[in-house]
């Protein structure tokens, strides 16, 4: 199944328990006191078309990643664990925040039988926001614990992934102008 956003937002407001109330107020067009976030997702998911979500449950029934009991639809063991991937995989990092001068660097050294995990590491560090500064060690200037522990848990085996926070005038000469460029970095 392709990592699509809507396919996220379905999963996040399952893993939240709030998705049969999210599909009745976007039926009845209903929004009152409710947080920004919440706001937000109701925004994206009334750019759908209702069709477009029914299918899309429909789809991640038959793949076994739903199942509906009565009227209400559960996550199953494989989908809590594709959205870990997807929450993973849209992750936002804080940027144009002011930089303090440190670095957060991810090292891994994920073996080769294990190359698609290490490729789905690449590409999420990357869609993030990371520098690559080697094909294994990642740079970005203020992520925090909690963001990364999200990419972390991914991987069962912790020991193949290093998170550390460094002050390196060496590093910060090759990598500031990249982060300002991005707007990474004030």
């Amino acid at each position: 199944m392709k990592y699509s956003r809507l396919t996220y937002e379905v999963l996040k407001l399952l893993i939240e328990g709030t998705f049969q109330f999210a599909t009745e107020i976007i039926e009845a067009g209903y929004l009152a006191n409710k947080s920004q976030d919440f706001r937000e997702r109701y925004e994206l998911f009334k750019s759908y078309n209702p069709k477009t979500i029914k299918h899309r449950i429909n789809e991640m029934t038959k793949l076994g990643l739903l199942e509906q009991i009565e009227d209400e639809y559960l996550l199953t063991k494989r989908g809590k664990l594709l959205y870990q991937k997807m929450d993973a995989f849209f992750l936002d990092l804080p940027k144009n925040i002011p930089w303090d001068g440190r670095f957060d660097i991810l090292i891994f050294d994920i073996p080769q039988f294990r190359a698609r995990e290490r490729d789905f590491l690449r590409n999420i560090l990357k869609r993030a926001g990371f520098l690559a500064f080697q094909k294994s060690v990642y740079v970005y200037p203020h992520a925090t614990e909690s963001e990364i522990s999200k990419i972390l848990d991914l991987f069962p085996d912790k020991q193949l992934v290093l998170l550390k926070r460094v002050i390196s005038p060496q590093i910060a000469k090759s990598l500031i102008y990249r982060f300002k460029k991005n707007k990474t970095i004030k």
